[in-house]
């Protein structure tokens, strides 16, 4: 299995110089579990943790969804 990569496009964004804070992005996308489950993997297969990690019951989504609706 391969680990996500940024992309060229998300470092320039996180990385050069913003003093807006704009580069903040709240958004939990799909590229943000699929990094935690590479995490998890990595971790598990390396015996840093006994078992693997369940993302999806460990992220909580709940705040950012209603922050969202209620910018609407």
């Amino acid at each position: 299995m391969r680990p996500p990569t940024l992309g060229v496009d998300v470092f320039r964004k996180a990385y050069g110089f913003d003093d807006t804070f704009a580069f903040l992005d709240s958004d939990i996308d799909s590229g943000v579990t699929d990094k935690l489950n590479y995490l998890s993997d990595f971790m598990l297969e390396n015996g840093y943790i006994s078992k693997a990690i369940d993302v999806d019951s460990f992220v909580d989504k709940s705040y950012y969804e209603k922050l969202k609706t209620s910018e609407q």
